[in-house]
């Protein structure tokens, strides 16, 4: 969490694939925040979850499913948490739009506001339940940087130059 904003972080380079925007359709998917307020953190060394390199299409496959897990170990220790503050069973809470209600009262409990109270080195469940799926495909989301990608803006990783840096080419016969 981050000034009321879902901050993802991962490992993985988003260099022109638009992986953050599949990534924070995943956390939609889990946790129905919306995509506004996720937020996918660049990637840095020593903070980001080490998920090896970016290529080819493995970054779905892995950090998704990474991600999918986390998100869904949140929901439900968030679900836990609403439970114990205002009783209920757990799968009487619905989740919709970021705000966990339940059905016949007047709880409601926007996930931005509980994530707080989660451990920051909870243990995340591989096993996790995922969001159940309607068999509707979700709504397209939101594609993150495209406008300034058109605009010629947008700075992909080979794009990046540092002063003194140096760049290596393989020279053939």
């Amino acid at each position: 969490m981050q000034g009321g904003q879902l901050l993802v972080h991962t490992g993985k380079v988003d260099i022109g694939q638009r992986i953050s925007t599949a990534l924070a359709q995943i956390a939609h998917e889990e946790l129905t925040v919306p995509h506004d307020r996720i937020v996918v953190a660049p990637v840095r060394t020593g903070i980001s979850p080490d998920e090896g390199m970016t290529s080819g299409s493995n970054s779905v496959e892995q950090s998704g499913r990474a991600l999918r897990c986390a998100a869904g170990t949140l929901r439900g220790v968030l679900i836990g948490l609403a439970v114990a503050r205002h009783g209920g069973m757990p799968d009487g809470w619905v989740l919709d739009h970021g705000v966990l209600h339940l059905p016949g009262s007047n709880h409601r409990l926007p996930v931005i506001d509980l994530i707080p109270q989660v451990a920051a080195n909870a243990r995340v469940n591989p096993a996790a339940a995922f969001a159940a799926r309607t068999g509707q495909p979700p709504p397209e989301p939101p594609m993150r940087g495209l406008s300034a990608m058109v605009r010629g803006q947008f700075t992909f990783v080979q794009d990046l130059q540092a002063e003194g840096m140096f760049h290596a080419r393989v020279v053939r016969p």
